[in-house]
């Protein structure tokens, strides 16, 4: 059963990103955990720099020593200095409306960031995790809160592309039986004939203060914050335990198949598709680089 770690052990931490990534194309687990092998910063999706570069500014929003103050935008570029650099110049300005509309819209409340989970699953793995953030309530309940920045916020409403992360971080902890989600909505507005970047960043500022419920999805104002609650009882806790003993059968069996429906998404090709579909050499592709272990 998934149940809380009570004690170091020196078995293999496999993350929940790891799951979703196995989950998603086991071909796509081998070169990234075996081969060693990620997309350069530069070669990254917008929307995954974009929903990197929103969980800094976040995480940075909700630590304490930020005091109820605008986030230091200047010291998360800096810090932030690779990812911001490959971001669109539209999609910067995107997340700087985005950035001050928070400000101006949200109250955040302070929280442990970054919260450690680690549940054992068998004698050789056990999940890793981070829970974005975490609290205990004056009540004594225990909730955590994640965040996500997407163009299609019903995709994680409908909770099916998270319920494995929530089922996991649910099983940490008996006593978590709900937790909150962040749901920002990424501004389509596109950039008009003639307009400045910072016209248009107003522009778009100006269209969230409007209607902050779209943009920050579940917004309340007179609590200044947003997100959906999700309980425990929402998530098929039986179903993500088959899911997640379903990837470490395939990887005890060292099953590393290709599933070409995903060669293509949203975000465009797959990171190895060259690799994988046209032949080219891991070390040879020039999108992508050595992993940091």
């Amino acid at each position: 059963m998934l149940e809380p770690e009570k004690k170091k052990t020196d078995k293999k931490h496999i993350s929940i990103s790891q799951i979703g990534t196995y989950t998603k194309c086991p071909k796509m687990w081998w070169y990234k955990y075996i081969a060693g092998y990620e997309s350069k910063t530069a070669f990254t999706s917008q929307p995954l720099l974009m929903g990197k570069y929103w969980g800094m500014f976040i995480e940075c929003s909700y630590t304490e020593w930020n005091e109820g103050n605008k986030s230091d935008r200047l010291e998360i570029e800096k810090e932030m200095a690779d990812t911001w650099e490959s971001i669109s110049d539209q999609n910067k300005c995107k997340l700087n409306a985005l950035m001050e509309a928070w400000d101006l819209k949200i109250k955040p409340l302070k929280m442990e960031c970054e919260k450690k989970v680690l549940i054992p699953l068998n004698d050789e793995y056990d999940i890793l995790g981070y829970m974005d953030r975490y609290k205990v309530m004056k009540s004594g309940e225990k909730v955590f809160v994640e965040t996500k920045l997407t163009s299609v916020p019903d995709k994680y409403l409908a909770l099916d592309i998270v319920e494995t992360q929530l089922g996991v971080y649910f099983c940490s902890d008996e006593d978590i039986k709900r937790c909150k989600l962040e749901i920002i909505r990424t501004p389509q507005q596109r950039l008009k004939k003639d307009e400045n970047y910072e016209d248009y960043t107003a522009r778009i500022l100006s269209e969230i203060c409007q209607d902050v419920g779209k943009f920050f999805i579940g917004y309340n104002k007179k609590q200044r914050v947003c997100g959906k609650v999700v309980h425990k009882s929402e998530i098929n806790i039986d179903r993500v335990k088959e899911d997640v003993y379903d990837v470490l059968n395939g990887l005890d069996k060292k099953i590393f198949f290709r599933n070409t429906d995903n060669c293509i998404s949203n975000f465009g090709f797959c990171d190895y598709y060259t690799v994988c579909r046209q032949g080219v050499k891991l070390e040879e592709d020039l999108s992508l680089r050595k992993r940091n272990k």
